[in-house]
């Protein structure tokens, strides 16, 4: 008889966590580079909380909203403001979009060099014009709009601009090249790694990029992904995002 009760107390206590891992749901989130460090810390969170699975593809965010447009198959997506209100225009993605962090553009350079002064215009030009070499995407947020500064400083055909593999503070990591220039929060996700934040652009020629979220139009998980969205306009991971360089959206 004991037994019995032993047997029965342990399938009660195991029968919530098999429910659970029955409705546990894949999610595939699309999220932008400048968010890569934060996503990282507060995914495993909601895995935790949540029973969800996340799987996760990082990219620039002109590259995410191409691979939507060729049809690849996603949950979720965390990319730039603006390019996900005209996916919510055309249909590929669920609107209203919640507004999930802003991030500024900043330079990066390899750690145990000097640190390169970029606190003003005046310095950022002549720290771009002494760079050997400079890596950036121009397909990138960061990349295109970098693009119209060089011109406004008068230095857009006399920078050694190379387009990087897979990221600019990545290049500047393994020496590929000097200075990166890209999203605040990608920056500080390779700090220690080889890659340091010489700091943020100067005021004058700063642009604060907001990431929002919104749901695939096509979604295969939509329930598991409304929670996920809602997680990540939560206040717990508001000390993740100040932590990473972000602020809230």
């Amino acid at each position: 008889m004991m037994m019995c009760r032993v047997i029965a107390r342990a399938i009660g206590l195991g029968l919530p966590f098999m429910l659970a891992q029955a409705d546990a749901a894949e999610i595939k989130l699309l999220a932008s580079n400048a968010l890569r460090s934060a996503i990282q810390e507060i995914a495993p969170q909601f895995e935790t909380t949540s029973g969800h699975r996340i799987v996760i593809a990082f990219g620039s965010t002109g590259n995410l909203t191409a691979s939507i447009d060729k049809g690849t198959p996603f949950d979720l997506a965390v990319v730039g403001a603006d390019a996900l209100d005209n996916l919510i225009t055309r249909g590929l993605v669920v609107g209203p979009r919640r507004d999930f962090a802003r991030s500024g553009i900043g330079v990066s350079y390899h750690n145990g060099a000097p640190k390169p002064d970029v606190s003003t215009s005046a310095a950022l030009k002549a720290t771009l014009l002494a760079a050997k070499s400079i890596s950036f995407n121009p397909q990138g947020l960061s990349g295109a709009y970098m693009l119209s500064v060089l011109d406004r400083l008068g230095i857009a055909a006399r920078v050694r601009l190379i387009v990087p593999a897979v990221s600019a503070s990545e290049d500047v990591a393994k020496g590929v090249a000097e200075l990166g220039i890209t999203q605040v929060g990608e920056i500080v996700s390779h700090a220690g790694k080889g890659a340091e934040l010489a700091g943020p652009l100067p005021p004058d020629v700063q642009l604060d990029t907001v990431f929002a979220v919104a749901i695939a139009a096509k979604a295969r998980e939509p329930g598991a992904a409304t929670a996920l969205m809602e997680f990540l306009g939560g206040s717990a991971v508001l000390p993740v995002l100040k932590a990473k360089g972000l602020e809230p959206g």
